[in-house]
């Protein structure tokens, strides 16, 4: 791959920012690293278009069933995003409580996104946990325009560049723009805070 440097995987407890959902993933623990070949200038870009005041990309997402839909669904009401992964630690309890909290805000569509990257394992483990609500795949395709919302552009002394970074929960208004790429935990007083915030 063509201008490829290394980078790492963060996956970031948004819970470690405590109450204080201004704090950024890069001010939160990292549980885990792991090296992977990313090109961090593509990836840039690709993060640029899902900024917050830009419109969410339209694309496609797979359902328990494997069956494909269309994110157009998702329009004309409020959009509360879940990206997660079953190898993110802090995913694990977070989902959940994601879930939980979805019931009540009916106002708002409450979506599960995974980027596992097998799918039947996935489908396995959603079964397995007897997790509910309403999740969606779209793997390690980072061709997917929704992609690029798992990435965070880290500038500290021990690591640079543009990270996937999990878990993130991301706020789209019902037009369809992004309001906020990233709040509290699910676990803290933040994330119900900024829901009231974004919903009322």
């Amino acid at each position: 791959m063509k201008n490829c440097i290394y980078v790492f995987i963060i996956l970031v407890w948004a819970s470690s920012c405590g109450d204080n959902p201004s704090k950024t993933p890069t001010e939160a623990k990292a549980l885990v690293v792991k090296r992977e070949i990313l090109n961090s200038e593509e990836n840039k870009t690709k993060l640029g278009q899902v900024s917050e005041g830009e419109s969410i990309p339209i694309s496609y997402v797979k359902t328990r069933d494997n069956t494909l839909i269309d994110t157009k669904g998702f329009k004309n009401k409020p959009l509360i995003i879940n990206l997660w992964a079953t190898w993110c630690e802090p995913c694990l309890t977070d989902t959940p409580k994601f879930q939980e909290i979805a019931k009540a805000y009916p106002q708002a569509n409450f979506i599960s996104v995974s980027i596992d990257k097998d799918f039947n394992e996935w489908q396995s483990f959603l079964e397995e946990k007897n997790w509910l609500g309403q999740h969606y795949f779209i793997g390690r395709d980072e061709d997917n325009p929704l992609f690029p919302l798992v990435y965070t552009d880290i500038q500290n002394e021990d690591i640079q560049g543009v990270h996937i970074a999990l878990p993130k929960y991301v706020l789209v208004s019902a037009d369809g723009t992004i309001r906020k790429r990233n709040t509290a935990s699910p676990q803290t007083t933040g994330f119900t805070e900024a829901l009231d915030a974004f919903l009322n």
